[in-house]
């Protein structure tokens, strides 16, 4: 990209590529190393005009400026980009350290950003106003249009910070993919792709599905540097060796050059051609594939159809080592999860090692058999009024043993659930077909053609059956312990039940009485003495002398307190005999 400064006299003079230390007089290997452009002597004229005809000369701008493009270049943004004037702190020590002399200070660590202080200030996104506006004329000669308007908004974000933000394009990078990927509609060229694929026949397609129009032959082609940057599993054929590679690797051969350069072909002659169209989609563009190969349970074939397409495309991506097309092609096919192709998609994912869709499977496969298990082997929900025993004899699990939880012990309850284990897969095996004809089937297949995941959903099933008869028991134990405490008193019909309510309230009475404030108690008093005031007609005939000692105010307070007192203890004892 850059051209270079030499010619004829008038020329455009070449500036410093970096603005640190270093100089223009270093040596020319120095130079090189560090990414500056050395005019070569002696230039032809050929090189003249190639200089002329690019319009672009590199090496006239500073080292913050070309760093910042090579930045974006592998980014395809400016990383917290942020405008500065010649009066900041690491502007002026960037200065200070042009102008003396070559090699750190004996005080300083010689460090990179003590060598390179320039490329440091541009990695940190600390730009001037100036290198700004060449960078973008460098964009715009680039026809980068991205870079042009993230230049755009960071002078606008200066000149009118009230103003709304400007336009930026997309990804440069998504657009150069898409070119890319538009050249692999051809055949491989000098200026277009480089690899051929040799595909096998395409699946069958329905209408309304799939590529409408699969292109002549079986050949595809894309770049060699794109799949090998995609996919971890595809290498180059070592040069010289001619051994024999397994079936089913993944080798691009170097083919004929035929003049148009290196050459490579990858065999996927196993492999249908229209799944190698999806995987090069989005291998290059990252396409959405459902919008093209929809993955639906609406119709029967539909669904098999579709489903042994995204399995294939699922088997294609394990063998190139495309992890990101394996992750989509799970959640696509866990979407697709259904009471008809669980047990098919749980063996699948067993051959193919994928975590998640096995772990979906069995999932759904175990909500859809856990009711039928839970009838099967009578399990009652613990909250019934007069339970039935769990002792069936098709079972063979008694409820002292199918339960560990309250009068159980931890021994019952591993024999309850190696019980459950035994008996488990004859009660799956005798579901009946009428009600549970899709099931048993799965469960069938599941068996025959992956043990392990049968075993898997076999264990699933017994601990939640087990854990199930634990819930009910303890439920059971709770009911039958506060219907007792309901047996035994606080009936709403139980006259003895009445007779112990007046009596809270006569001690809750009399105990208020002496709670209240005083004047409260006086209101109580005067009206206490005006009822009883016929019976003090009849004190002066009556002899009170007697009760003289109890007129004291130490008597009253003495009272008072065994008054508290006896009815504190026969609270307790109340207390104590229910």
């Amino acid at each position: 990209l850059s051209g270079g400064g030499g010619g004829a006299g008038g020329a455009r003079a070449l500036h410093e590529f970096s603005s640190d230390s270093s100089s223009s007089v270093a040596e020319p290997d120095l130079q090189r190393e560090r990414g500056a452009v050395v005019p070569a002597r002696g230039r032809g004229p050929a090189a003249a005009r190639r200089a002329q005809s690019l319009g672009l000369e590199l090496s006239g701008f500073g080292e913050a400026v070309l760093t910042a493009l090579v930045l974006f270049l592998h980014t395809d943004s400016l990383a917290s980009p942020e405008v500065i004037d010649e009066a900041h702190p690491i502007f002026q020590r960037e200065q200070h350290l042009r102008m003396r002399h070559s090699g750190p200070d004996p005080d300083e660590q010689d460090d990179a950003a003590s060598e390179r202080p320039t490329v440091h200030r541009a990695r940190q996104g600390l730009l001037l106003r100036r290198e700004i506006s060449d960078l973008r004329s460098i964009g715009f000669t680039m026809r980068l249009e991205r870079l042009v308007r993230l230049c755009d908004q960071l002078l606008h974000r200066i000149d009118a910070p009230g103003l709304p933000a400007l336009f930026v394009p997309a990804s440069s990078l998504a657009a150069a993919m898409r070119t890319l990927f538009q050249q692999t509609h051809g055949l491989p060229s000098r200026d277009g792709s480089d690899t051929l694929i040799r595909c096998g026949a395409p699946l069958p397609m329905r209408p309304a599905w799939g590529l409408q129009r699969v292109p002549r032959g079986l050949l595809q082609s894309a770049h060699a540097f794109v799949i090998c940057a995609g996919c971890s599993a595809v290498r180059e054929e070592p040069s010289g060796t001619s051994s024999v590679e397994p079936p089913g690797s993944c080798v691009l051969r170097r083919g004929k050059t035929r003049g148009i350069g290196p050459h490579y072909e990858l065999d996927l002659s196993d492999v249908a051609l229209d799944v190698v169209i999806a995987w090069a989609r989005f291998l290059y563009i990252q396409e959405d594939l459902q919008q093209t190969w929809p993955c639906d349970n609406s119709d029967m074939n539909d669904a098999v159809a579709s489903e042994r397409f995204w399995i294939e495309l699922l088997r294609l991506a394990q063998r190139l080592g495309d992890n990101k097309l394996t992750l989509y092609a799970q959640d696509v096919l866990v979407g697709a999860l259904s009471a008809d192709n669980w047990a098919q998609l749980a063996m699948l994912a067993e051959q193919a090692q994928c975590r998640l869709l096995s772990e979906a499977a069995l999932m759904v496969g175990f909500r859809l058999l856990q009711p039928a298990m839970l009838a099967s082997f009578n399990v009652q929900s613990g909250l019934e009024k007069d339970p039935q025993p769990n002792d069936d004899p098709d079972t063979g699990i008694p409820e002292h043993a199918a339960t560990f939880g309250g009068v159980a012990s931890s021994s019952s309850g591993a024999a309850a659930r190696g019980t459950v284990d035994l008996e488990l897969e004859r009660h799956l095996l005798r579901l009946r077909a009428a009600t549970h004809g899709s099931e048993l089937g799965a469960i069938l297949a599941l068996k025959n053609g992956s043990p392990t995941q049968f075993a898997e959903l076999k264990s699933r099933l017994a601990d939640s059956i087990t854990a199930a008869q634990r819930a009910s028991s303890q439920l059971q134990h709770c009911i039958r312990f506060f219907d007792s405490h309901e047996q035994r008193g606080f009936r709403p019909d139980d006259p003895g039940g009445w007779a112990r309510w007046i009596e809270m309230a006569a001690m809750v009475s009399a105990l208020g009485f002496f709670v209240v404030p005083s004047a409260a108690r006086q209101t109580v008093v005067s009206f206490l003495s005006s009822l009883l005031e016929p019976l003090r007609g009849w004190t002066p005939f009556i002899d009170w002398g007697w009760l003289s000692p109890l007129v004291s105010g130490t008597m009253h307070v003495f009272l008072i307190n065994a008054l508290m007192f006896g009815m504190l203890c026969f609270v307790v004892w109340s207390g104590l005999k229910t």
